[in-house]
């Protein structure tokens, strides 16, 4: 009980929610109220008797309140937490920046690294003729005034893996993530692997005494083969909290299926361009063990003596350890070594599987299993009076007089008042996580329990059931019943993540009932991680116009609206996938007349909307849909809103259908091309 919290409820008096507390503060409203009109406060006093049953019973509801959070949700079965979601669940976002996007490359098996790469021109030079006021692939005559237009949201992105036999696998694996996870008005130009640049490294090292030279020839391997091509190593999620960071750093980014990857360590993990004979020498010197470098050159060729050797930028470096000889030396005196064990130790050591996570690995904090405690069960303060009362289970002897009986029998109904509203509260503790739940699609706030116990005798007392006792408590609270409450508790867990329905309930209140806000906000709730995770996720082209095939802002609008309904659905175009082509530059008519600016392709999107359907018909909820595209739409993107009537918008949409399915065929067969 000392775990209970203080608090106040009168202006005066500070409370401890234990037994001593409630009933000093009891006494202190009674002596205030009644003055002289009661003055024995003993214990002796009926009333005061049951002001301290009532007591009692507060105290056990307090004591129940205090629970861990685990066991008062454990009574909620399935509903148990589900709003309360993990930080894998919540913190985590689908791919924003560049290194998101790296990551997400190297969480696929059988990749080594990645990098991703800006790119500007696309399939060629496009530019703005700004005296013909038109986009062009080029130009005819110095006298035009031109000017290149760079688009932006463009990448190219490389990356190496261990195995070759998987290529194309690896290939078709890395495409699908990348365009299922492709962020808004971007897109990508290569997806390429890129091929080895073997460098063979020759090299004498005089050592120390050592216990085993062949442990150390091949960490001496290790060290060469990282310094060249920097490894990119996977965390655990117990590695990654020992480093003292916060939650919201360790969850920043997608959730990987291999572990956790360090910023810093992955900025550090770039393609090599060039190569020193100086670091080498450095990491060399830092293994233990290792005495002096007498020799240390890049193989045989003409650049083996040079101190800088310059890597071919369209391939990726790595160590050729069947190529290179290295020597140890102790003394001078060569060091007899089991290369062939050397390099298969190195090359095991070197798989993908030595650089992730066990599959074991635990990805995520979850909340931990409480025990039902049956916080709804309730013993009724009646049990608690002394024998004299005649009122337990014990009740009155026969040979007692009715009138005695009678007494026993008011003091029952009496107190059942004081039961009924005990027993409420303790079945409204137990239904607070089904409240703070949007998992619920019932509209009940209020909840009740019949005070049924056949051994208190309450036969021709209480002559209620249990739907008429819910009728009844929620008769007395009617201004609060009802979809009204349901929505105030949605709105709390809304507030949880600075979300809010305010605006779409005003806007659309004319036409919108209770019963659509409520359920309209409960789905939101629902589906809120992946409305949060996904917001600035593109339509992942590759599939066409699959039913359910959308981007994440347009999900995340459509819930924001409360469009469920057919007649009121829209659609929405990214212009950088509409920007020029390969087999585009042999047309000889402009790209596009009469741009409305000089760049339409670049971080922009237009969103078409039926003019004449449902609520889109009112000017005031119009208005709406365009400030909420506006608050939704990410800050760098431009957001263009499109009303058309319903002939324009059957045109529209066909067509768009036409060219996704297009470019989702077209694109796949490139991939099986490539």
């Amino acid at each position: 009980m000392e775990s209970m919290k203080k608090n106040t409820i009168s202006d005066e008096v500070p409370v401890n929610f234990d037994y001593a507390g409630l009933r000093d503060e009891a006494m202190h409203h009674l002596e205030k109220m009644t003055g002289k009109h009661w003055t024995d406060f003993n214990a002796h006093d009926p009333g005061i008797t049951i002001l301290e049953q009532v007591c009692y019973a507060l105290t056990d509801l307090f004591y129940r309140i205090d629970y861990e959070m685990p066991d008062l949700l454990a009574s909620a079965g399935e509903l148990a937490g589900a709003d309360l979601f993990s930080p894998g669940q919540i913190l985590t976002t689908h791919p924003v920046t560049l290194t998101d996007l790296r990551k997400l490359v190297l969480d696929i098996d059988g990749v080594k690294n990645a990098w991703i790469e800006k790119t500007s021109t696309g399939h060629g030079p496009l530019y703005f003729i700004s005296s013909e006021g038109e986009n062009s692939l080029g130009f005819e005559g110095e006298q035009l005034l031109h000017e290149e237009v760079l688009l932006r949201g463009l990448y190219n992105v490389f990356y190496t893996i261990y195995d070759s036999k998987e290529a194309a696998a690896i290939k078709n694996k890395v495409t699908q993530s990348l365009h299922a996870n492709r962020p808004l008005c971007e897109d990508f130009e290569k997806i390429e692997q890129l091929l080895p640049h073997d460098i063979p490294i020759d090299a004498i090292i005089e050592i120390e005494a050592v216990d085993s030279p062949e442990k150390l020839m091949v960490e001496i391997y290790q060290r060469i083969a990282d310094y060249i091509s920097p490894p990119v190593r996977f965390l655990s999620l117990e590695q990654v909290l020992e480093s003292g960071k916060s939650m919201d750093e360790i969850f920043d980014g997608p959730l990987l299926a291999h572990g956790f990857i360090d910023n810093e360590a992955l900025a550090q993990a770039q393609r090599r361009k060039t190569l020193h004979r100086s670091d080498l020498i450095n990491e060399f010197m830092r293994i233990k063990g290792v005495r002096a470098v007498r020799k240390i050159n890049f193989g045989k060729g003409l650049e083996a003596g040079e101190w800088t050797l310059h890597l071919d930028p369209g391939k990726a470096a790595r160590l050729d350890a069947m190529r290179s000889a290295i020597t140890l030396e102790r003394n001078q005196l060569p060091v007899k070594v089991d290369l062939k064990n050397v390099r298969a130790t190195f090359a095991i050591q070197n798989r993908s599987t030595g650089l992730r996570s066990a599959k074991t690995w635990k990805p995520d904090l979850f909340q931990p299993k409480g025990e039902d405690r049956e916080i709804a069960a309730y013993h009724s303060i009646q049990y608690q009076f002394p024998a004299a009362y005649g009122i337990g289970a014990t009740g009155l002897p026969d040979s007692a007089s009715p009138e005695r009986k009678a007494q026993a029998k008011q003091l029952k109904a009496y107190l059942l008042f004081f039961d009924q509203f005990l027993a409420n509260s303790f079945v409204q503790l137990k239904n607070a996580c089904t409240l703070l739940s949007s998992q619920n699609a019932d509209t009940q706030t209020y909840y009740s329990q019949l005070v049924a116990d056949p051994a208190l005798q309450l036969d021709g007392i209480l002559n209620l059931n249990g739907e008429e006792l819910q009728q009844l408590t929620e008769s007395t609270v009617a201004e609060n019943s009802g979809t009204s409450r349901k929505n105030r508790f949605l709105n709390h867990l809304l507030a949880r993540f600075a979300e809010q329905f305010t605006d779409y309930a005003l806007a659309a209140f004319e036409s919108t009932s209770d019963e659509k806000l409520t359920r309209d906000k409960a789905l939101f709730l629902q589906e809120y991680p992946q409305l949060s995770s996904k917001r600035s996720t593109a339509t992942n082209y590759l599939n066409g116009s699959n039913s359910g095939n959308s981007s994440g802002l347009e999900q995340r609008i459509r819930r924001k609206l409360g469009i469920d309904e057919t007649g009121e659905d829209f659609f929405m175009i990214e212009h950088i996938l509409l920007r020029p082509l390969s087999e585009d530059q042999h047309q000889l008519i402009p790209l596009l007349t009469a741009p409305h600016v000089k760049d339409p392709f670049s971080l922009q999107v237009s969103f078409i909307f039926p003019l004449e359907s449902g609520r889109f018909a009112i000017a005031d909820f119009r208005e709406f849909v365009e400030r909420t595209i506006r608050e939704e739409t990410p800050a760098h993107i431009a957001a263009w809103v499109h009303w058309f009537s319903q002939h324009e918008m059957g045109i529209a949409r066909d067509a768009f259908t036409d060219w996704l399915d297009k470019k989702g065929k077209f694109e796949k067969e490139k991939m099986k091309e490539a």
